[in-house]
């Protein structure tokens, strides 16, 4: 049996054709809103983690329902914008905290 068929496709350099999903909540904010193309995969990661606090918080699974998506992700922004190396995932924990205890 070869390995082969199992090894990870290559990736391609440029960046306006690379593979989908390469920024998660262990990058930092500068690597989210480096490119387009990185911040709408940033986006789908907040997505998922947002609706995932949401559904392990018994005391309000409604945090952001005040707001839209854009409110909330123009919230995350703010905070990446202010400090660049944080990563994605401690901005958006952090604002989650901040609504969540605002009861937004």
């Amino acid at each position: 049996m070869l390995a082969v068929p199992f090894l990870p496709p290559a990736q391609p350099q440029n960046d306006s054709v690379r593979s989908i999903w390469t920024i998660g909540g262990t990058e930092s904010c500068a690597s989210w809103l480096a490119t387009p193309t990185s911040e709408t995969e940033g986006r789908w990661w907040i997505a998922g983690f947002w609706s995932g606090r949401n559904m392990q918080n018994g005391s309000n699974g409604r945090v952001g329902s005040s707001t839209d998506s854009e409110g909330v992700i123009g919230e995350i922004k703010r905070v990446c914008q202010a400090e660049p190396s944080l990563l994605l995932i401690n901005a958006a924990g952090r604002v989650y905290v901040e609504m969540d205890r605002g009861r937004r």
